[in-house]
């Protein structure tokens, strides 16, 4: 979602800024739709290359997936492309953006034929009639009106990807935070005990596991003992045992 504002906004402002200049190549007969066309090539080639050096770019990390604990159980290490995920993605990229530009193409040459009053903010109308100062009023107005002219710009958009992307960067530390503050307190993920060890196995005590319990609970550090039978159901054998410190 945050790449959909901020790469969007960039393709926004490019494509607006090339149906200004087609406007000159309009007035010796070029047609509408080919002006759409020619605004529209470039952000399209862009895509269509993104797309291809990003699925090459997959493949050749796959080289190095999974990371971590799960790289000890994959089956089949090695490169691997998965299409059924990089297919639609390599398509769909280069469709979306040239939907888009063919979309903002289109309007700003019908918001151009219209000669629209160009829209106020209420917000820095609002803080030029408060009678605060020069700067503040005019910040306002360069960061809420588009503006005129070969000078518009897309505020809304700007806005938006301004937000989703400091909501982006936000969740990233929220979920950094969380991952570092599960890893230093066991508890916040079920493990309420400190050292663990086996008393016994397939049904028989390694020892008097009685009196291993008694010493270990009148240790003063140790705050509770659980003897746990942890095991597997299993046909003409019984559990082991375990004790939680």
């Amino acid at each position: 979602m945050a790449a959909l504002f901020l790469i969007g906004q960039s393709v926004a402002r490019y494509t607006s800024a090339t149906v200004a200049d087609l406007q000159v190549l309009q007035a010796v007969g070029m047609t509408p739709s080919q002006a759409v066309a020619s605004a529209t090539a470039p952000p399209l080639l862009a895509a269509a290359a993104g797309a291809t050096l990003g699925v090459a770019a997959a493949i050749v990390a796959s080289r190095w997936m999974p990371i971590g604990a799960a790289s000890y159980q994959e089956p089949h290490p090695g490169i691997s492309a998965d299409w059924l995920i990089l297919g639609p993605g390599w398509v769909l990229a280069p469709v979306l953006v040239a939907a888009g530009s063919a979309a903002t193409a289109a309007l700003t040459l019908t918001a151009r034929r219209r000669h629209a009053v160009p829209r106020r903010s209420g917000v820095a109308a609002a803080a030029a009639a408060a009678g605060f100062g020069v700067p503040v009023v005019v910040g306002a107005r360069f960061a809420l009106e588009p503006g005129r002219g070969r000078a518009a710009v897309p505020v809304r958009p700007a806005l938006l990807g301004a937000v989703a992307g400091v909501l982006g960067v936000l969740a990233a530390f929220t979920f950094s935070a969380g991952v570092s503050d599960a890893a230093v307190n066991p508890a916040r993920f079920g493990q309420t005990w400190q050292l663990d060890t086996f008393l016994g196995a397939g049904g028989q005590d390694f020892g008097p596991a009685s009196k291993v319990l008694q010493m270990v609970a009148a240790d003063p550090d140790v705050t509770g003992v659980d003897d746990a039978l942890v095991g597997g159901a299993q046909s003409g054998q019984g559990l082991g045992g375990e004790l939680h410190l």
